[in-house]
């Protein structure tokens, strides 16, 4: 069981640091705070770890004696995800350490105990959670586990719904996904802010300070916090930006600069940042296949004047990281996960801001995202109470302690020190999204698939006729969706 007990000393600190924190100090946690030792609190980073906060915390979760309740959650290790649940033991680093710690701590509120059931790969949780779920047998209490995957599971009737469970929905680390994931009233799985997947999987325009400086580039942030950062003051701002560094003649990747770049997986998120969703709800809470020819158009031709100064980067999962670091683009859609694996621990200074709104009627910031679904397994019905229990309590930790770590760890900076960096990210941490029509593509990759990749396969000429040919089949994957959940209960 993968299980710890803090030590009277570090279950103290902890104790100490949330008085003031639930006091609304902007309390600083130090690396020795957050350490079960001298060895360890010395290799910690020196960063604060709490932003600033500029309202009350949202209420504390019911706590409760759950009598030695044991939440087994099926997961792996595919893109770290045991350790973006429960890290197995302190380490040092900052965000390791915070997360361990809130763990433990909600633990030993609710003497309960976490404990994670870690299979070989994502499709052995699959497996798992199904066979399990056929036979009734109560061997998880959550599965933690790739997106598709569990969107999978869920169509083959192995979660409950979570809305019958008596989660708080208006607690802030819910988003707008839950709205979004409802189908038929049912809620079978969910993406939140439960663990740092929800940020660390998001997506972000990230900027390199030094060549936007030298090329006397400003970043509005005035008009991003004014809600009036557009798609076409992004085209601006870049126009002209390509420069033929080495002379040739010819401007490559590879050897010159250009404006801005992600990949083709990138653009999912770009499309849904630029608020183009194919899905909606009919007044039944039904899904509905209803692509905005005229929208994605727009957003098309946006998008193409955009790319007059940018280029589709080749380093797939990097998200075009690989140039990024070597000064041949000043604008980068990045995935957060791949600046704290590839960015941090370089020298360079970069900045970031949300994906702009396509227009002005786009009303709010839009930030697309991937994220590690969760859900809770069908035989658990009867635990559903305690599991809703240690699931708030958790998210409550995740939000306010440890999703603001992992960003300024990534960042590199402090937000008490810098409003602007505090502010830039509490607009992306609350308009992370991740889309309805991402979550079920799988199940009909050559309609949906197609539609939630528009950006990749069709433009803006093209458009109508590309909506046209896969209408049909798309309506029919839907029809196929909802059926199944009119069966869910």
């Amino acid at each position: 069981m993968k299980s710890k007990h803090l030590s009277a000393l570090v279950l103290a600190a902890v104790i100490i640091i949330s008085a003031f924190v639930s006091c609304g100090e902007a309390a600083s946690i130090s690396p020795a705070e957050t350490t079960a030792g001298t060895a360890a609190a010395e290799t910690a980073e020196d960063t604060s770890a709490v932003i600033p906060e500029t309202e009350p915390r949202y209420q504390q979760p019911e706590i409760s004696d759950l009598e030695g309740f044991v939440m087994n959650v099926a997961t792996s290790s595919w893109i770290n995800c045991d350790e973006m649940f429960f890290p197995e033991s302190l380490n040092g680093d900052i965000v390791n350490d915070l997360l361990y710690n809130s763990i433990i701590t909600v633990e030993e509120n609710n003497n309960a105990d976490v404990n994670l059931v870690l299979l070989p790969d994502n499709g052995s949780v699959t497996s798992a959670v199904k066979k399990a779920a056929t036979a009734g047998s109560n061997d998880y209490q959550l599965s933690y586990n790739h997106d598709n995957q569990t969107v999978a599971n869920a169509l083959k009737g192995c979660f409950i719904d979570l809305n019958s469970v008596g989660f708080d929905f208006d607690a802030p680390w819910w988003t707008d996904t839950r709205e979004s994931f409802t189908v038929d009233g049912k809620m079978m799985f969910a993406s939140n802010y439960l663990t740092y997947s929800g940020i660390y999987l998001g997506f972000v325009i990230a900027y390199n300070k030094t060549l936007t400086e030298n090329m006397g580039i400003e970043v509005p942030y005035h008009s991003i916090f004014d809600g009036r950062w557009y798609m076409s003051d992004f085209i601006s701002l870049i126009k002209d930006t390509n420069t033929d560094l080495n002379g040739d003649g010819a401007i490559k990747p590879s050897d010159d600069l250009f404006g801005f770049t992600t990949t083709d997986l990138g653009l999912v998120n770009v499309q849904v940042s630029l608020g183009t969703t194919i899905l909606s709800k009919d007044g039944d809470g039904m899904l509905q296949y209803t692509p905005d020819v005229d929208h994605i158009v727009n957003m098309l031709d946006k998008f193409e004047k955009l790319m007059e100064n940018g280029f589709r980067a080749d380093d797939g999962i990097s998200y075009g990281a690989t140039y990024f670091m070597k000064d041949r683009v000043l604008f980068d859609y990045v995935q957060i996960r791949v600046i704290a694996e590839e960015l941090r621990n370089t020298d360079m200074s970069f900045g970031f801001i949300p994906c702009p709104k396509l227009d002005e009627s786009q009303e709010k910031y839009v930030s697309g995202a991937f994220d590690v679904f969760w859900a809770i397994p069908v035989p658990a019905y009867d635990d559903a109470d305690k599991i809703r229990i240690l699931l708030e309590n958790i998210s409550y930790n995740s939000f306010y302690d440890v999703v603001p770590a992992v960003y300024e760890t990534t960042l590199k900076v402090k937000f008490s020190e810098s409003e602007q960096d505090a502010q830039t990210f509490e607009i992306i941490r609350d308009s992370m999204f991740v889309d309805s029509g991402y979550a079920f593509n799988e199940q009909s990759s050559g309609s949906l698939g197609k539609m939630v990749r528009l950006l990749s396969n069709t433009d803006s000429a093209s458009a109508a006729s590309f909506c046209e040919k896969y209408h049909d089949k798309a309506v029919a994957a839907i029809e196929k969706i909802n059926g199944t959940y009119e069966n869910l209960g």
